[in-house]
């Protein structure tokens, strides 16, 4: 099911100790040795070069360095947190349904290969590949998807351009998108490294983690077992391309209504073991349309925990960090709002 985008233009159990591996696990690693080591770091072992690489990397970060940090997720306060997404590590977003995770993992997506232009492989479950390719054209356009079907909607030329430009960008973006419903994490990791080989890809996004099965797990070995050997082969994968990862994952029913903690992620133990880093995403009634969230950073390998406020425009489904964003993006913003007053849509205040 994979494609290019060329192709196609036209309650569970409470979390225990899950951390623990098992001989499998151990034995699958081996048959990896690339797996402790970011590929394109360099391969010096002795003190005083790795020493010296360290300081070339704090000078850096210090003199801001743009080389020296990972890649933008196009949130700077997420990006000042987190170092952006360095190379080896796995990032993970989680979320109750219908929170914007999928939303928010699309516009990081978008940021990285569009804007950045990085080669990047997309797994999609919750959505198809077509809904994902609208979603991104629509996104990057500052457009509302769900207006089409609305027969009191009619695009004027400033629409229509912004979404051609849109779906030409990413047309030639070089994307990969597919489907995970009955993939496997071997699968997974084999068409990561043929991607790695023919296309030098440098992102991966995941949606999501519990759709992810293991063909070498035994039929009787539990689903969180099954999940323990899933994010151990993502961290093994982030760590042998020399790549960030950027998984989502669902949040189980008790979260509802109250800040969420990282227990309440589904089968939590392994993934707070593995995962560099761990968003949870909160929003309060009553629902809105530029919704408050909050990106609730509970782990964070590169730096303190904390709060990052988010707006959500839902007819767009973007997500705004504050007023502060970059230029073109802000002028488009205040267009589509000017353009949705006049309007007056009918789904206003329905």
């Amino acid at each position: 099911m994979s494609q290019s985008i060329q192709e196609h233009a036209t309650d569970q159990e409470p979390a225990g100790d899950e951390t623990a591996l098992d001989p499998a696990l151990a034995e699958n690693s081996s048959k990896h040795p690339a797996a402790n080591t970011v590929s394109d770091a360099p391969e010096a072992t002795d003190v005083k070069s790795l020493v010296q690489n360290a300081l070339e990397r704090c000078q850096g970060l210090l003199f801001c360095d743009v080389a020296s940090r990972g890649l933008s997720t196009g949130l700077s306060l997420l990006d000042e947190m987190s170092n952006g997404l360095e190379p080896g590590r796995v990032y993970l977003i989680a979320a109750r349904p219908s929170m914007g995770k999928t939303s928010l993992l699309l516009q990081i997506l978008a940021e990285v290969c569009l804007k950045q232009q990085i080669p990047s492989l997309f797994f999609t479950g919750d959505l198809s590949v077509p809904e994902v390719i609208d979603r991104l054209v629509f996104n990057r356009a500052m457009a509302p998807l769900h207006a089409l079907t609305d027969p009191a909607y009619t695009p004027n030329k400033g629409d229509l351009m912004r979404i051609q430009k849109s779906a030409h960008e990413l047309a030639g973006s070089g994307l990969i998108l597919d489907g995970i419903r009955d993939l496997t994490i071997e699968a997974i990791a084999a068409k990561a490294r043929d991607a790695r080989a023919e296309a030098g890809l440098g992102f991966i996004v995941i949606d999501h983690l519990h759709l992810i099965r293991s063909e070498s797990t035994p039929s009787e070995t539990s689903r969180k077992r099954e999940t323990v050997r899933v994010i151990h082969e993502i961290r093994n994968l982030a760590l042998e391309l020399g790549l960030p990862i950027l998984v989502s994952a669902h949040l189980k029913r008790r979260a509802e209504g109250r800040l969420p903690r990282i227990g309440d992620i589904r089968e939590a133990g392994a993934i707070e073991h593995e995962a560099d880093f761990i968003g949870l995403l909160h929003r309060e009634p009553p629902i809105t349309d530029e919704e408050c969230v909050e990106l609730l950073v509970a782990k964070n390998n590169n730096g303190p925990p904390g709060a990052i406020r988010l707006f959500l425009t839902k007819e767009i489904q973007r997500f705004e960090e504050g007023p502060v964003v970059p230029n073109e993006e802000q002028e488009m913003i205040r267009a589509w709002r000017n353009y949705k007053s006049e309007k007056n849509f009918p789904w206003e205040g329905g």
